[in-house]
């Protein structure tokens, strides 16, 4: 953890997270949103969210999964994989390279 790292915990409390993926479908009454991020520490958090839309424009969190992975190959192997959106990411770009 680099020393600015180590400041903005102390500052504001939380731990840096980077988004490596996002995909988000919209229909008339669901949102569905999957995420993956790295943490600070260099684990991998795998999101993925259901929500109701409603015709205000208001989405209500309906389900949520979470899973964390300590390393690429375990969430290569995770439990999301079956999902639409887990194939998605298990096809993208993302992955050239990594496991070599």
């Amino acid at each position: 953890m680099n020393v600015l790292q180590s400041l903005l915990i102390k500052l504001i409390g939380c731990k840096r997270m980077i988004t490596l993926f996002e995909d988000t479908v919209e229909k008339n009454t669901k949102k569905f949103v999957f995420k993956v991020q790295q943490l600070s520490d260099g684990t991998y958090l795998v999101i993925q969210q259901s929500l109701r839309r409603f015709p205000d424009g208001k989405d209500v969190l309906q389900s949520e999964k979470k899973w964390q992975y300590a390393t690429l190959k375990e969430m290569r192997d995770g439990d999301f994989k079956s999902s639409r959106q887990g194939k998605l990411f298990l096809d993208d770009q993302f992955w050239i390279g990594k496991l070599a």
